[in-house]
């Protein structure tokens, strides 16, 4: 199964990115201790704490948050090894989503990324397609029913249109002036070396890169409910794109779950073609997309499917379409015109908001005009400075930029986008300066150098640069990739 198996390699992806960062964000003497969170959630929900905050953690002793979260970390890693090697695919599956979700809950701010709660749909949708046996045999593989594999292909449509639209209604000049691009290969989270070349490319490059970038994420999906050759048309043009965006930028496994959500616009018949065999060597030999060998899924197959009286008697196929008409209703976000729902509506969506089974996207719908950066300070003496240094993000202006796809580094990212914001609207941020005065090894590992390795500071801070891409000129002279101007204090002084 082409499809099962690329999800389960990303999602093993995941975990281990997940699993190398947990305890310095949310562990015992993280940033965000979770027991600290569990106590807070029940103290402010009572016994709907248990619904607002799904994670098995509460089953778990949280005074152990390390363990707790290694064996969350490990339980989803075997359950994609398990869905890699064909093994128990539905059970696995379902492990590995209560998994995740838990990790979700636990990591807070750290988990808020619109990916991860891309990756528990998928893999909650991804229910309805598995085989449920321990090892079926190709022979006696029965194809996926027509609906669920519909509910995976308006995801996808959904998840790319409702980012275009967002990038229109959002209210960005840049996007609708298409200038975004002018200023997006700079100003990104975590930027590649390539980056920097894109950059500096013709400003009229950027302008009609910019124009196709929304045709692609409003026109393209719509093509979805085509035909084949349709289908076919957006899975290629749509990851070409995909690789112009992993080229010049990192977004941890985001792209790589496209690729994977985009398989399902395929069927038997079009990976049987000569240049696609390598993904159906590698992965399998039957899609998770395919129905037969010779059928083709239309949108007057979906409508004969509904109209069959039958169908209304089936549970999970009710409950598909109820996932669908929610999702629907998460476009309304896009257009930031969101409305009210009746009430027995907004619980229901609610209930399966907190449980990451329907979800809001709209992709980098706004493009900051420039780049700020929070660089964090240590001093004994409270006159003399050093740098602490992050392993990804943007500090010394001579260190190249990198690709770290797939893994996603939490802290910096949250680093990068709290430097938009004001200092008291992130809570972590006062623990983060909190915590490099204790000299904490678990936060330690989350940076890239600490100038205080064995004492810790008696004061940091937090300041707030400007940085910029150094210009050809620059850089062939001193070897920078960055230009950085102080712009001031972004936090207070913190002294123990």
């Amino acid at each position: 199964m082409v499809y099962l198996r690329s999800f389960g390699l990303i999602s093993l992806l995941a975990f281990l990115s997940a699993w190398t960062q947990l305890s310095g964000l949310v562990g015992e003497s993280g940033i965000l201790p979770l027991d600290d969170f569990l106590k807070q959630e029940l103290l402010k929900n009572g016994i709907l704490a248990y619904l607002k905050a799904p994670t098995l953690s509460w089953l778990l002793p949280s005074y152990a948050a390390n363990l707790t979260l290694s064996a969350l970390c490990a339980m989803g890693a075997l359950s994609s090894l398990f869905i890699i090697a064909g093994l128990f695919q539905g059970p696995s599956l379902f492990l590995l989503y209560l998994s995740y979700l838990s990790i979700t809950v636990n990591g807070q701010d750290f988990f808020a990324f619109q990916w991860d709660g891309l990756l528990l749909e998928m893999a909650f949708l991804s229910l309805w397609i598995c085989p449920w046996t321990f090892r079926p045999s190709h022979e006696k593989l029965h194809p996926p029913q027509l609906l669920p594999i519909w509910a995976l292909r308006f995801l996808f449509l959904r998840m790319v249109f409702s980012s275009g639209i967002a990038k229109l209604c959002g209210g960005d000049p840049l996007w609708t002036s298409f200038t975004a691009l002018d200023v997006y290969f700079q100003n990104q989270v975590s930027p590649s070396p390539l980056a920097w070349y894109a950059h500096f490319l013709n400003p009229g490059i950027h302008h009609i890169s910019g124009f196709l970038v929304l045709v692609i994420e409003i026109g393209l999906p719509l093509l979805v409910l085509g035909s084949r050759q349709s289908r076919l048309f957006t899975f290629l043009i749509f990851n070409f794109y995909q690789i112009l965006i992993i080229a010049t930028g990192n977004y941890g496994f985001l792209n790589l779950l496209s690729f994977c959500l985009s398989i399902t616009l395929l069927d038997d018949r079009t990976l049987q073609l000569g240049w696609l065999k390598p993904v159906v060597f590698l992965f399998g030999r039957l899609p998770a997309g395919a129905v037969s060998q010779d059928s083709e899924i239309t949108p007057s197959d979906f409508k004969r499917a509904l109209r069959r009286p039958k169908f209304l008697y089936h549970i999970s196929e009710i409950s598909l379409i109820l996932l669908m008409f929610l999702g629907l209703l998460q476009i309304r976000f896009a257009l930031y015109k969101p409305f009210l729902l009746p009430k027995p509506v907004d619980h229901i969506e609610s209930f399966t908001r907190y449980l990451h089974v329907v979800n809001p996207f709209s992709f980098f719908a706004n493009m900051p005009p420039y780049r700020p950066e929070i660089i964090l300070e240590g001093s004994w003496d409270g006159i003399h400075w050093q740098e602490y240094n992050f392993r990804y993000k943007p500090t010394e202006t001579k260190r190249i930029p990198t690709w770290v796809i797939p893994h996603m580094p939490r802290l910096d990212w949250q680093m990068s986008i709290a430097a938009l914001g004001y200092y008291k609207d992130n809570i972590w941020m006062g623990r983060l300066l909190q915590i490099l005065l204790e000299n904490s090894p678990a936060v330690e590992l989350l940076l890239g150098h600490n100038p205080f390795p064995h004492q810790a500071p008696r004061q940091v801070r937090a300041l707030l640069y400007r940085y910029r891409f150094a210009s050809p000129e620059l850089r062939k002279n001193t070897g920078q990739w960055w230009e950085r101007q102080l712009l001031g204090l972004y936090s207070p002084v913190v002294t123990r």
